[in-house]
């Protein structure tokens, strides 16, 4: 029993352990106590082994006269393989022990089951009647199903996730909107200065492709994390060359547009960081260029001295990234050296409005015509031809304060602002973070280095393909993408007007983009991308990018309600902004009473006094229908 002792040892060794003794001569019992912890005792009470764990994690569930069909069902829920050996099974009894990570102290034994697996289950929380789990007989023979070893450990998953697991046999919907509740908490004493825009929820973190979450990871403000995945996507949407996809039936690539606006010294400089991503793929560009131009002096002495007829001509460096504080001409100079592809990338909005103040007819009209990939024909006196691109192609990631924003943008009528995805902020207070301190992760250059080097090789594979690759939704896809914008539209456009509509149904667009970046890179890493000539989306990739147009379309739809505003010098607005933020929070499918609604802005910090202006505007906008005295029910 001691090696046994020993071995739960190793398997927790991340925990702390309070004492092994001698080595017993009877019966061992497993507890598992009030306090998280595990203990195997002997007949006199005595620890041979005690694991003290911080949350509550060890949890041992025992289902009385089970039903083995729906075990197995659980099981698969759950995520186990069938032979789990950290399991007990009789035929009146089923003992299972899990690792539940961040668990709070919960009881089953009086819920509701949806789905008759057992007569009763009961756990080892502290409100529980059961705590004890006996892993050993008399004779010292092992109950679990398979003796311990240190390639299976006690199987580890999140509360919440553990919930959702078991809520198809088990009604848990309390709990589940307890640690909702508490997740709340938890989550706005961390963005309690971020409030006034939604953050990207954090439940798209956990889906991302490897190469997206490990880039993300980095950065521990919430608001950075999320700039720095969306600039990330945008930047890897300019280096998949031959991934196609279709919009109303009409051919498009990956590109993005997006703009990022927050005070100084807030974060959004993390913007600049992406642009090493494609630092390898722009080193390996300078280094062929070199080549290339020692070859053409080469050739061009000779063509002097006579030794050759054809004059040469002289090359072009190929680049990703185009230049943004320079002419329009040497900009589109640039493109079509580029065979019409390329990315924008600039920390300092104001820097690309003032190069280009005196053409800038010329880029927005530019970047309006690359989001769908119109032709654009470039001709000026002195030119020896006019300079062409069939299909530009232009990713773009721009950063800057709000007033450089509306100088961007000082109309919505043009239709440019529209065409990019939004993500603004204001911080009321810093949270500094103390940059003295190791917390023995990797640096962040190699980092960028992994980074760099999958980029570079995603690149170079895609651009010897001879054929497309074209992504695509699944039907079912489709048609929950199809209703989620659908949903959109009809609940913005009483609040915003009709310029929001133009911003919907561009964002509509946004999202193949999305998912054809996300999946590219994700087939990439699981080496599945050349298998076909099709490339098909998962359901974690749709989830993700609704997220993203979902936090994304508010903060556009925010910023503008206020271009009109910045423009004739009033205060920003936020009452749409707000108005719609409280509207999506509320349930859908069920009435609700006025105090559920404060309990819901109270949530989200707004004030009761606002709850009751904003359900009268929503009541006035057709958004709900007031049922009874005091109770509600959405309409859109």
């Amino acid at each position: 029993m001691k090696e046994i002792a020993q071995l739960i040892l190793k398997l927790r060794m991340s925990l702390s352990v309070l004492c092994i003794t001698n080595e017993p001569k009877s019966s061992y019992v497993a507890h598992v106590s009030s306090e998280g912890e595990l203990g195997i005792f002997d007949r006199h009470d005595s620890y041979v082994l005690a694991i003290t764990t911080e949350h509550y994690d060890i949890k041992a569930l025992k289902f009385k006269k089970p039903d083995y069909s729906l075990i197995e069902s659980l099981y698969s829920k759950l995520g186990l393989h069938p032979d789990y050996g950290w399991s007990i099974k009789s035929q009146d009894q089923f003992t299972l022990i899990l690792r539940i990570h961040r668990a709070r102290q919960f009881s089953l034994s009086d819920a509701k089951f949806k789905k008759p697996i057992a007569e009763a289950v009961f756990t080892s929380s502290q409100a529980g009647t059961f705590r004890v789990v006996t892993i050993v007989d008399e004779s010292g023979k092992i109950l679990l199903s398979k003796e311990p070893t240190l390639d299976e450990p006690p199987f580890e998953i999140e509360y919440k996730q553990f919930l959702q697991a078991i809520k198809e046999f088990i009604d848990v919907d309390k709990l589940i909107e307890e640690e909702e509740e508490s997740e709340i908490k938890t989550l706005s004493k961390e963005i309690k200065d971020h409030i006034e825009t939604p953050l990207i929820p954090l439940r798209v973190y956990s889906k991302l492709p490897k190469f997206f979450k490990r880039y993300a990871d980095q950065y521990s403000p919430v608001r950075e994390k999320d700039v720095a995945l969306l600039s990330s996507i945008v930047v890897m949407s300019s280096i998949i060359p031959n991934i196609v996809s279709r919009h109303r039936s009409k051919k498009i690539w990956a590109h993005l547009y997006l703009v990022v606006t927050a005070p100084p010294a807030s974060g959004k400089g993390v913007i600049a960081d992406t642009a090493a991503v494609i630092g390898e793929i722009e080193k390996e560009f300078r280094e062929s260029f070199d080549l290339e131009l020692k070859q053409y002096k080469t050739d061009l002495a000779k063509f002097k001295n006579g030794e050759i007829d054809e004059e040469p001509a002289p090359p072009a460096l190929r680049t990703i990234q185009l230049p943004t504080d320079t002419s329009f001409i040497a900009l589109f100079e640039q493109l079509e050296a580029n065979d019409g592809s390329g990315l924008m990338l600039e920390t300092e909005i104001d820097s690309f409005v003032n190069a280009g103040k005196q053409e800038w007819s010329n880029y927005s009209v530019l970047n309006r015509k690359a989001t769908h990939h119109e032709s654009h024909l470039l001709d000026r006196k002195g030119f020896k031809k006019p300079l062409f691109v069939e299909f530009p192609r232009i990713a773009m990631v721009l950063g800057g304060t709000n007033g450089q924003f509306f100088s961007l943008f000082r109309s919505t009528e043009d239709g440019l602002f529209s065409r990019f995805l939004i993500y603004c902020y204001q911080l009321k207070r810093i949270n500094l973070l103390n940059p003295f301190t190791n917390d023995n992760s990797d640096f962040f250059d190699t980092i960028i280095e992994e980074s760099a080097s999958l980029a570079k090789r995603l690149y170079s594979q895609l651009s010897k393909l001879d054929k497309e690759i074209e992504f695509q939704w699944t039907s079912q896809q489709s048609e929950k993408l199809y209703k989620h914008f659908n949903k959109m539209l009809e609940s913005v456009h009483e609040l915003y007007g009709e310029s929001s509509n133009s911003v919907i149904l561009r964002h509509m667009l946004a999202a193949t983009r999305l998912g054809m970046v996300l999946t590219t890179v994700q087939a990439f890493e699981e080496g599945t991308l050349f298998s076909s000539s099709t490339l098909i989306a998962n359901d974690d990739t749709m989830e993700i990018v609704i997220d993203i147009i979902q936090t994304c379309s508010q903060h556009s739809l925010l910023m503008m309600a206020n271009i009109d505003a910045n423009s004739k010098n009033k205060p920003m607005n936020m009452k749409s902004h707000n108005t719609l933020r409280f509207f999506n929070a509320l349930p859908e499918g069920r009435s609700f009473k006025t105090k559920d609604a404060i309990k819901i802005g109270l949530s989200i910090k707004v004030s009761e006094r606002s709850v009751g202006d904003y359900l009268a505007s929503l009541c006035k906008s057709k958004h709900l229908e007031q049922t009874g005295y005091g109770e509600y029910r959405r309409l859109k």
